[in-house]
Parts: structure tokens; sequence; C-alpha cells
């Protein structure tokens, strides 16, 4: 029994993911443009991000911007599983804002040794801007 037991363990062990983290504050300062976010806002758009790149188990938690006529700077902590070894693409959709999003996915490559730009535009004109990255994670 204590052999099973062990080799159950070994098993679990092997298939087990390494929880990732990034923390990233975004002030919102571009420019000729100030953005002000909601922790709504902000926390769905780094769901939404995370989601296209495969990342499971997705907890994402925010404090600050836009609350009761105040704003201060969001700030994201995201916790995820990365799935292995694929080439993801990820790109604007109808509702997203260039400037946070592209600053997001920039902060996710840095802290992330797994995650690796292979090519992207990220250059922002405006927050409706089009962006599109393509990522490799290891």
């Amino acid at each position: 029994m204590k052999t099973l037991t062990l080799l159950v363990t070994l098993m679990a062990g092997a298939f087990a993911q390494a929880t990732e983290t990034v923390n990233f504050t975004y002030f919102g300062n571009e420019g000729r443009n100030r953005i002000y976010l909601s922790c709504h806002y902000a926390e769905n758009a780094v769901d939404q991000i995370l989601g296209q790149i495969g990342a499971t188990d997705v907890d994402v938690r925010c404090s600050g911007g836009i609350d009761y006529g105040f704003y201060t700077p969001v700030s994201i902590t995201a916790e995820f599983n990365l799935p292995t070894t694929v080439t993801v693409k990820v790109e604007s959709d109808f509702n997203t804002n260039c400037f946070f999003d592209t600053k997001f996915v920039d902060a996710l490559v840095r802290s992330n040794d797994n995650i690796t730009k292979v090519n992207g535009r990220s250059h922002c004109f405006d927050s409706d801007s089009r962006y599109n990255y393509t990522l490799e994670i290891k």
C-alpha cells in the first residue's frame, strides 16, 4: 500500500502545474491622454487576456481605479496556471482598451520566463486601437 501511495504522489507531482503570478499597476498616463479605469474593467480584461493564452485556474484581484468619484492607479494581482508548449495569439476585441491591455501583456511577458513574445503590434494611437501578439509558452 505504501508503494501505491508513493506512486500516486509522484504521478500527481509530475502532472501538477506551478501557479504563476503577475503583479501589474496601471497609472493611466498615456501622453496627452489620461485613461481612467474601474477595477471591474481591469479584472475582466486580464481574465480575457489570460483566457486567450489558455491559462486555467485564473484568480484576478484588483484595487484602486475609479471608485465613488475618486481615481487611483489600478493594481492587479493575477494567479493562474499556464498551458504547456503552445503558441497563442492575443488580440484586441470590440470592448478592449489598447493602452491597458498592451501594457498588461508586456508585464506578463516580463514577469514570466515561460512566456516569450514572438511578434506583435503594440503601439496604441488611442484606446480603441487594435493590437495583436503572438506568444510562445514553454
